[in-house]
């Protein structure tokens, strides 16, 4: 089986089907992994901030993976589940 994205499923890949609605996410992204690099690190960050309108401010066209707690904003609220995934300096 084949997701809206042309992906199979398989090692690596969850499929979620829900009605006509096919998801598709690669296992071990951390919530604020924003640039999908299996890391939270100053480039998930940068994108974050890229994003920043504060409370009530609405939601940037491009930056929905921003709002983590899915309140249509980016502000500190998120920026808190930003930071508790935030992966170890090497």
């Amino acid at each position: 089986m084949l997701t809206k994205r042309g992906r199979a499923p398989g090692a690596g890949f969850v499929a979620i089907v829900a009605g006509d609605y096919h998801s598709t996410g690669v296992k071990g992204f951390a919530r604020g992994d924003l640039d999908h690099d299996r890391d939270v690190d100053r480039d998930d960050f940068g994108v974050f901030f890229g994003c920043f309108t504060g409370p009530g401010g609405g939601l940037p066209t491009g930056c929905g993976e921003a709002d983590l707690d899915g309140d249509t904003d980016v502000d500190l609220a998120d920026f808190a589940i930003v930071q508790l995934n935030r992966s170890p300096v090497n």
